[in-house]
This record gives C-alpha cells, sequence and structure tokens, in this order.
C-alpha cells in the first residue's frame, strides 16, 4: 500500500525511489514496485533499465496464486508502453524461452503494448509451437488487426517452419484458428486429411461458443489485463468446458 502510494503521489519524482526498492530481498516488494512503477504517469522510462532484469526473476509471489516477479516486470514494461521499447530483445528472449504458459503470453502482451508487433509476427513461425501459439494468441487482441498480422498469420497456415508433422499440425490449427477468431475464411480442404480432421473438431466447437469474438468485435483489455479470446466457456453446449479441453493441448494452457 506504502509503495501504492508513494508512486502516485511522488509521480515520476518517485521512480529513482523506486527503482531502488527494486533491488528489495523481499520478492513480494519487489513485484509491488515492479507494478508501481508501471502505473506513474506519464512512463516511468527511467526504470526500464532496471526492470529488465526482472524478466529472469523467477522467485514466486504467494498472495498472486504463485505468480512469479518475472511476469510482474514483462506486464510493467507493457504498461510502460512504447517508451520501454528497449526491452524488445529481452521480452522476445523470453517469449521464446519461457516455460511457463503465463509468463509466455504476458511477455507477449507486452511486445504488442511496448509496439513491437513485429517481433510477434516474426515468431509465428517458431520451430517452438509454443512459441508460435503465444504470438498467434497476443496478434488476436490486436486492434484493428492489420493486414499484415492476417498475412503473416496466412503464410503460417501455409508454410509452418518446422520438419516435424506433428509440430507442423498443431502450428498450422494455431494459424487456422486465430484467422477463424479474427473473422477470416478458412478453407480445410486445401490441407491434408490430419489437419481437415481436427479443425472439423474446432468448428464443431466453435458453433457452439457464442461468446467467442465475432468479426468486428473490439478486442479489449480494459477490465482484464489477462482478457484472452482463446480462454473461453461453451456452457451452454459443452458444460464440461469441452472447447477449452479441445484446444488447450496447442494453445499452452490446461
Amino acid at each position: 500500500e506504502g509503495i501504492r502510494v508513494i508512486s502516485q503521489v511522488g509521480g515520476t519524482e518517485a521512480v529513482p525511489a523506486l527503482i531502488e526498492l527494486l533491488k528489495s530481498p523481499n520478492a513480494q516488494e519487489r513485484h509491488h514496485v515492479a507494478i508501481a512503477l508501471g502505473k506513474i504517469d506519464p512512463p516511468a522510462e527511467a526504470a526500464v533499465p532496471a526492470l529488465i532484469p526482472l524478466l529472469k526473476d523467477t522467485h514466486s509471489v504467494e498472495a498472486l496464486n504463485q505468480n512469479t516477479v518475472q511476469v510482474s516486470a514483462a506486464e510493467a514494461l507493457g504498461d510502460i508502453g512504447p517508451a520501454a521499447a528497449e526491452a524488445t530483445n529481452a521480452l522476445e528472449e523470453q517469449l521464446q524461452t519461457a516455460k511457463d504458459p503465463d509468463m509466455r503470453y504476458r511477455t507477449g502482451l507486452s511486445l504488442l503494448e511496448v509496439n513491437s508487433k513485429h517481433v510477434l509476427i516474426n515468431n509465428l513461425t517458431s520451430k517452438n509451437p509454443d512459441v508460435s501459439e503465444a504470438s498467434a494468441r497476443v496478434l488476436s487482441l490486436a486492434t484493428p488487426p492489420n493486414q499484415d498480422t492476417k498475412r503473416a498469420l496466412r503464410e503460417t497456415l501455409q508454410n509452418p517452419n518446422s520438419d516435424n508433422s506433428d509440430v507442423n499440425l498443431q502450428i498450422r490449427l494455431t494459424a487456422a484458428t486465430t484467422l477463424k477468431l479474427l473473422g477470416e475464411e478458412i478453407d480445410p480442404e486445401e490441407f491434408d486429411n490430419d489437419f481437415q480432421e481436427e479443425y472439423k473438431k474446432f468448428e464443431e466447437q466453435f458453433e457452439g461458443c457464442p461468446r467467442l469474438p465475432k468479426k468486428g468485435d473490439k478486442l479489449s483489455q480494459d477490465e482484464d489485463p489477462y482478457f484472452d479470446p482463446f480462454r473461453v466457456e461453451c456452457s451452454d453446449k459443452h458444460p464440461d468446458g469441452g472447447f477449452k479441453e479441445l484446444i488447450g493441448g496447442f494453445f499452452g494452457f490446461e
């Protein structure tokens, strides 16, 4: 609470003191300081070099269901926005190496918020399907989704960058379902039988999920910083959460 008050009352004048507090041995305090730095207006650009190392801070924060300090640091950099562009390389490294799906997703969001969407587009063709999936999920949040994003997803759908047929299938399904969520039409007949079979399962579930965003909808993170159009409940048709189970395997969450 004290950290929040300092950041609100002191504003940019409080940044040097808060940067020093990032060195605290207490993980929960480092979490609160990082979040506070992200909320300062105008953006605390001076804090970016001190936040970057915390992207590797895997200490957990008990009050946040075992979320880690690195997630808080990524969120803070995203909140700082384009002024945190110098963190792009460090954020991309985390996107590519993080083992925790929440960290991958949060890092992707931050890349979008610091105006580094090109990094997400480049990682659509990652040979690691987890990275490709996280990039696609975050790109679906860009409003409005521009033609570069759709073109990159189409290219990924046609030419996944892997020699492994199972990985290729996962990457293609990621690109196809993301395009579908963006209101684009997909012709599964263009692809092999395995793809057609899995995509048909997706479409069957998709029709029973009225909460999915439709073409023209504005995807917003205003109320929920972890808003994710793939985390939906199909309770009216699938009370057991069947849709989540269907795509959970290749979208990186249970």
